[in-house]
């Protein structure tokens, strides 16, 4: 067995098409969630591929899912943000 098949979902996250379900099954779409929100149509589509917790905190208040169980590789216990890996403060001399 490797590594990827001895993984619990939670340490994976959830994948961007069961968060769209749990959405639609909500009664919502990503794009009502930005009209709601006073987005631009696809603004709230980003969290899918970058980390922005504004957008990543609505879903997840939305869907009524800690921000952790769903992108627990950028957040920790208690939604705290994780430091991006390879990232340095100020530059390099």
């Amino acid at each position: 067995m490797s590594d990827a098949d001895s993984r619990t979902p939670v340490e994976e996250g959830w994948h961007q098409q069961d968060i769209l379900a749990a959405i639609r099954k909500k009664g919502a779409t990503v794009s009502s969630l930005n009209r709601d929100n006073g987005f631009r149509p696809g603004v709230l589509r980003t969290v899918f591929y970058k980390r922005w917790p504004g957008g990543q905190r609505i879903i997840a208040d939305f869907l009524q899912v800690p921000v952790e169980e769903l992108w627990p590789h950028w957040y920790g216990p208690g939604g705290t943000l994780k430091p991006l890996q390879g990232a340095t403060r100020g530059r390099a001399a």
